[in-house]
């Protein structure tokens, strides 16, 4: 059975199954806990050359637009590990892949146009990012 971690909203969410495809049960009903993907996306996925740059792109869209947002900082341990909460626990797990293939991912996604990057200085001796899903007509920063 998959391992459950808790949402932001005290649910449960499945963590990424330990055994095979027959242990996936389907996806709950999308009553709540779910986020709009844009159509444009689907259409545009024979672009996507790789798991990474769907991954990123995803992730971001999970965390800018289902919180009602336009822009988010990410940090790639979050990309990686799960976003943080204030207390340190994660909200979830991330994207399940490894920093160089998420590296590669936010690269390809940047260039091909489906997410901008804003460097907001540095934290903590890194590079601090903020990531969009690039909407026409809007600057990166809105």
């Amino acid at each position: 059975m998959a391992k459950a971690t808790p949402d932001g909203d005290g649910r449960s969410i499945p963590g990424p199954a330990a055994g095979s495809a027959e242990d996936f049960q389907g996806f709950a009903p999308p009553y709540q806990n779910w986020f709009k993907v844009p159509n444009e996306l689907i259409v545009r996925l024979p672009e996507i050359r790789s798991q990474g740059e769907l991954a990123v792109v995803l992730y971001c869209i999970r965390h800018t637009w289902g919180w009602g947002e336009f822009s988010q900082r990410i940090t790639l341990d979050e990309f990686e590990h799960g976003r943080k909460r204030k207390d340190g626990s994660r909200m979830d797990q991330g994207v399940g892949m490894s920093h160089p293939s998420i590296i590669k991912g936010l690269k390809r996604a940047i260039e091909h146009g489906f997410l901008d990057v804003t460097e907001e200085g540095m934290d903590g001796g890194r590079m601090a990012k903020r990531y969009a899903v690039r909407v026409g007509g809007l600057p990166a920063d809105a």
